[in-house]
């Protein structure tokens, strides 16, 4: 059995440990990926659209190029507060 990595993961590792804070461009993280790996960027910038549908990062766009950052993700307290808050904020009550 492997232990490898898939390029989703490896991905969302690299920009968790290096790219918290600060954005990187997609075209220099294809060409990491390219460099580094047998992946090529066009799979690399599919992975990093899955992530980013996941919620797992966060895109910026400038002048039609994208920017990628690892999203913080939410405690389990901080997302039952968010939804209770957005639950109570609903208007009207329900009839049976």
């Amino acid at each position: 059995m492997s232990n490898r990595l898939s390029l989703k993961e490896r991905l969302a590792t690299f920009l968790r440990k290096y790219h918290s804070q600060q954005f990187i461009s997609s075209g220099e993280l294809q060409r990491i990926v390219a460099e580094k790996t047998k992946y090529t960027p066009q799979n690399c910038g599919r992975r990093l659209r899955e992530l980013e549908n996941e919620g797992v990062v966060e895109v910026r766009y400038e002048k039609n190029h994208a920017y990628y950052r690892y999203r913080i993700q939410e405690s389990v307290a901080e997302k039952l507060r968010r939804s209770l808050a957005w639950f109570d904020a609903l208007p009207g009550q329900l009839s049976v």
